[in-house]
């Protein structure tokens, strides 16, 4: 993978200096994903869940990489070209409510976490960038249908899922996606704006529980430890249908 050496963000951070990123889920989304499988990357940053998708759903799968800023997209093409996957497409663009345009302000220092509100930068500074906006249903459209979607979007998922009605309504459909609480509210959403969605459409809600580990998690039990998460927090959600 090529990193940059400037980048002092987390999967930066963890893969120069250990080697690796997310031990525990990424042993999740490696049991999970299979060959063959068409998959999502909401929020592809450099390319680590790309990486492992293109590995796990083979020749005969897809990945769609997305990813804004210019800088981390040119990174990602350059870990694509390097490992020779073919089964990897990348649109560099932020996966909001509409097709269009918009602002993507770029953290100084943590390259992963640039985002469409200048408040969640945790280094902001000057740095903007205008960048190509689509829709999770556009992308349906272009891939056709969608096993496995990983979204981290830097608190764009309220809006993101607002437009996803043609996804959501797959008969199946496993979604890896990052609740940062803070993050949503400071792009006007909220947990309950992210759960609905998928509660509407039947979706089955898990995660990773601090002390019992993987299984099941309740609307009440999202809000409550949602509540709890102090500005830069977050953890992960996986939503089964």
């Amino acid at each position: 993978m090529f990193v940059d050496d400037a980048d002092r963000g987390s999967v930066a951070k963890s893969l120069l200096t250990r080697g690796r990123y997310e031990k525990t889920w990424t042993a999740w989304v490696q049991a999970t994903v299979r060959p063959g499988m068409r998959t999502l990357d909401i929020g592809a940053n450099i390319g680590y869940y790309s990486a492992l998708l293109a590995t796990l759903v083979g020749p005969t799968g897809a990945v769609v990489a997305c990813e804004p800023d210019p800088v981390n997209a040119s990174l990602l093409r350059r870990t694509i070209a390097a490992n020779g996957f073919r089964n990897v497409r990348v649109v560099e663009a932020a996966v909001s409510d509409r097709v269009g345009r918009a602002t993507l302000y770029q953290d100084r220092e943590w390259y992963g976490v640039h985002s469409l509100s200048r408040d969640n930068c945790v280094n902001p500074g000057d740095g903007q960038v205008e960048v190509a906006t689509t829709t999770l249903d556009a992308l349906l459209g272009e891939a056709g249908p969608i096993d496995f979607v990983k979204m981290d979007a830097q608190g764009a998922e309220a809006s993101i899922l607002a437009s996803a009605g043609a996804l959501l309504s797959q008969p199946h459909l496993i979604v890896l996606m990052e609740l940062w609480p803070h993050g949503l509210k400071t792009l006007g959403g909220s947990v309950s704006a992210v759960t609905e969605p998928f509660r509407q459409h039947g979706f089955a809600s898990f995660t990773q529980h601090p002390e019992s580990g993987w299984g099941p998690i309740d609307q009440e039990t999202i809000e409550q430890r949602g509540s709890t998460l102090g500005t830069w927090s977050s953890f992960n959600l996986v939503w089964i249908k």
